[in-house]
C-alpha cells in the first residue's frame, strides 16, 4: 500500500510499527521510520515529530510558499 501511495505523493513519510524487530525485512529509506510495539504515547508522538521535521519550537524556520 505504501509504495502505491508514495507513487501518488512523492515525499510521503511512513512509520512502520511491529512487535517484532524481525518483521523489518527492508532497509529504511529517507522518510521512513520504525517503532517497536509496545510503545508509549510519548514515544509515538516523538517518532511522528521526528518524521515531520523540526518545528519553530525546536529550532525550525517558518517556510512560506
Amino acid at each position: 500500500v505504501f509504495e502505491r501511495a508514495r507513487q501518488l505523493r512523492p515525499g510521503l513519510r511512513v512509520l512502520y510499527m511491529s512487535s517484532h524487530c524481525g518483521d523489518l525485512i527492508k532497509v529504511l529509506e529517507p522518510g521512513e521510520e520504525f517503532i517497536v510495539k509496545p510503545f508509549t504515547a510519548i514515544a509515538l508522538a516523538s517518532k511522528v515529530r521526528e518524521l515531520l521535521g523540526p518545528t519553530l519550537e525546536t529550532g525550525g524556520t517558518l517556510q512560506r510558499s
